[in-house]
């Protein structure tokens, strides 16, 4: 008796959703492309909100600002649900296995009184601030229009959430898990003249009825001074003053998580300036506005946490969210800080650090047969690439650029292999992508 056993391609009927063949063409599309666009309903409601008859439940009437099409706004993350999830998991291991470390080995203990006490002061009443931001993310994720922001808006609020938890736990290490210093950084919150303008600030947001003012408010301005000021420059001063890299480890998920948000959030703000010149226009008031205030609200904490470096660190902060403003094509000047020491770049090294996570390329693939020919073909047009494998996934990510070629992968398949048919493997990417007949390449353009 033989067997012959022998493989067959079958020829999908259909590539995508009709919606999705609309937008993108008559193509296979991607996870992300599918889970998000156009998925939010427009017509066929039953009634409008009882809280705003003047509006549709999903209205385009809740911010001035004006777009053609609400789904330009690209998560450059390619986040839906299941990227998200993923994403988020690998970062909360590492979280996790630094929790472990410092508690194991009871690093907190080894800190100076006077660098705790700070600890105590600067970051724990930061998890109010998160419970501001994740309540500022509902709102814009409720208020919104089209999934794409909607959807990144809500992973956004529950990231607020997180890093609030993870903010907790670093006071009830310092504790011994009696929940004192958390309940001592309440009061420091509502109580203490360094926190009080911080707290005006996101209390003043909560009022704000037009969600994109509100997310440049929130996500841009605030996040742009805190994150940097207190997860950068205070935690390098507490290492160079004898607290070692332990704070830097309980809070690296705030920082990784930071690193990538930016990219998210200045697209938002460079899709919508570049619509119109009205946008535009409307940006740059709202930002010269809140820049002000947000480092007036900042200052005091800068001046607690560093000394006679604060306006050094501030200058920086000012300066780094002005550039970022500008890569999206918004012109803000603003006088309101004037540093009055420390600004020389001697003085300041933190100024010339580059990310080099930041100019790395990646793509995510499922794992199966036809894809692993994918992989070794990366590997062979790109030796600087490292894979990493996971359940039912594979990584590759390499520095600045990455390229997947058809020849390449067809010779590795021993037969034609269509370009397109990556995005039946394809789960999520990061970097500009630049795509063609014969390649499909990453990079991240500056």
């Amino acid at each position: 008796m033989q067997i012959d056993i022998r493989t067959n391609t079958l020829t999908p009927q259909r590539n995508t959703f009709d919606h999705i063949v609309r937008r993108f063409g008559d193509k296979p599309a991607s996870r992300y492309q599918e889970a998000s666009y156009d998925v939010q309903a427009t017509t066929n409601f039953h009634y409008r909100p009882l809280w705003s008859t003047t509006h549709q439940l999903n209205d385009k009437k809740h911010t001035a600002i004006v777009m053609r099409d609400w789904y330009d706004f690209k998560d450059p993350r390619q986040f839906y649900y299941g990227t998200y999830v993923l994403t988020r998991a690998s970062m909360q291991d590492t979280a996790e296995k630094n929790f472990e470390f410092v508690e194991k080995r009871q690093l907190l203990n080894t800190l100076p009184p006077t660098l705790e006490q700070k600890i105590r002061e600067l970051i724990l009443p930061l998890r109010h601030l998160e419970w501001g931001a994740n309540m500022n993310n509902c709102f814009i994720s409720s208020y919104c229009f089209g999934t794409v922001t909607m959807q990144a808006s809500i992973f956004q609020a529950m990231d607020r959430f997180g890093m609030a938890q993870y903010i907790s736990r670093i006071g009830l290490l310092l504790d011994g898990n009696t929940g004192e210093s958390l309940e001592n950084a309440k009061t420091i919150w509502l109580k203490t003249p360094i926190w009080q303008e911080v707290r005006h600030y996101i209390e003043d947001s909560f009022v704000l009825t037009d969600w994109f003012e509100l997310l440049l408010v929130q996500n841009f301005v605030l996040d742009g001074l805190i994150h940097p000021l207190l997860y950068k420059h205070f935690e390098t001063d507490i290492a160079q003053n004898g607290g070692g890299a332990v704070l830097a480890m309980l809070t690296e998920f705030m920082t990784e998580w930071y690193e990538e948000n930016t990219a998210w959030v200045d697209m938002m703000l460079k899709t919508a300036a570049g619509e119109s010149a009205e946008n535009k226009a409307l940006l740059e008031k709202w930002l010269a506005n809140w820049l002000a205030r947000g480092l007036t609200a900042v200052k005091p904490l800068a001046i607690h946490a560093l000394g006679n470096k604060a306006d050094a660190a501030l200058e920086e902060c000012q300066q780094t969210l002005l550039a970022r403003a500008n890569k999206a094509g918004l012109n803000v000047q603003t006088t309101q800080h004037n540093p009055t020491a420390h600004t020389t770049t001697a003085e300041t090294p933190f100024i010339q650090t580059i990310n080099h996570n930041a100019s790395k390329v990646y793509i995510v693939l499922q794992l199966n047969d036809e894809s692993r020919s994918i992989v070794q073909a990366i590997e062979i047009d790109n030796p600087h690439a490292v894979v990493q494998y996971f359940p039912a996934m594979v990584r590759i990510e390499a520095a600045n650029r990455l390229a997947v070629r058809r020849q390449t992968v067809s010779e590795k398949m021993g037969k034609e292999w269509n370009l397109q048919a990556i995005h039946l493997h394809l789960i999520t990417i990061g970097g500009n992508l630049d795509e063609g007949d014969d390649a499909f390449i990453l990079e991240w353009r500056m």
